[in-house]
């Protein structure tokens, strides 16, 4: 027994030199890829923020080919789509001129302009429908206008924007009588808006932003009730029908900016080829801005 003591006491230190050396080698092993994850994070840190300090780092070219492809939007939606804001460009050179005509030239009625101009809409309207519900099923572009067709409509959107323009010759009067620059600042502020929105608008995932047009057409639900109320009861109400036209008219036709640019390449991927229909809703959209636009900096310079 004595003997038997004996050797445990012997085995025992070994056992615990032992134990204690494995455990420092575990420790090791453990602590070596742990140093060197911890000085490769450390340096692959460094190496950015380098990165970051160098000037070479940042972009000197613009990659145009990227910047110009809209969403996956096909080469024949493009070249429709181009079509269509040549045709707005148009459009809106004839309602300059018209404007022009007014100040310079001859004052036309407003009522008779106002007269003209919705018989051109209604027109438009009509003889496009007309034309897409007769067209051949069977033909290639069932949807699209033949050439005489298409000549008589674009007269007709133009002759539109002239008289648009001459509506707009009152407004413009007033407006040069307190400060003219206020009709150069708000055509830019117009066509900027109208730019950044049709950019988002095209860049966004097709179809996102449709439910848009519900916001857009509850404002103008409650412009025409405002507008109603105010003839009924008109103390007081003609002032809050004028603050909510002007700015919730600019917000709603920036968000039929929106979702008119949506609905219109949406129409081009089925296959539309109407233009000038097109180019309607998006000029409509460009003056309702501009009128807000041009009577909220006339109203500031007033006061």
């Amino acid at each position: 027994m004595s003997t038997t003591a004996t050797q445990e006491e012997d085995i025992a230190p070994t056992l615990n030199t032992s134990i204690n050396n494995s455990e420092h080698v575990i420790d090791q092993s453990l602590e070596e890829p742990l140093k060197s994850t911890i000085d490769l994070e450390s340096q692959r840190k460094e190496q950015e923020i380098n990165k970051l300090k160098n000037f070479e780092f940042y972009p000197t070219t613009i990659n145009w080919n990227v910047i110009g492809n809209f969403s996956g939007i096909q080469k024949e939606v493009r070249a429709q789509l181009f079509k269509v804001y040549l045709t707005l460009c148009a459009t809106l050179f004839f309602t300059s001129l018209g404007s022009l005509f007014y100040l310079f030239i001859y004052q036309i009625h407003p009522m008779l302009s106002f007269l003209l101009s919705i018989s051109l809409v209604v027109y438009l309207s009509f003889k496009t429908s007309f034309s897409t519900t007769t067209s051949s099923p069977n033909s290639v572009n069932s949807i699209s206008l033949n050439s005489e067709q298409q000549l008589v409509s674009f007269l007709a959107l133009f002759a539109f924007g002239f008289f648009t323009g001459t509506q707009l010759g009152p407004l413009l009067e007033s407006v040069i009588e307190i400060d003219s620059s206020i009709i150069v600042f708000a055509s830019v502020a117009t066509s900027l808006i109208f730019l950044s929105f049709s950019i988002f608008a095209h860049y966004s995932k097709r179809r996102s932003l449709l439910f848009l047009g519900g916001t857009a057409f509850s404002i103008l639900s409650i412009l025409c009730w405002t507008l109603l109320f105010s003839f009924i009861f008109p103390f007081g109400l003609f002032g809050l029908f004028e603050m909510l036209s002007l700015y919730g008219g600019l917000l709603m036709f920036i968000l039929f900016v929106i979702v008119d640019t949506q609905i219109i390449i949406e129409r081009c991927n089925a296959g539309d080829k109407d233009t000038v229909k097109m180019s309607l809703q998006l000029f409509i959209d460009f003056i309702g801005i501009f009128v807000r636009i041009l009577r909220i900096l006339s109203k500031k310079r007033r006061n």
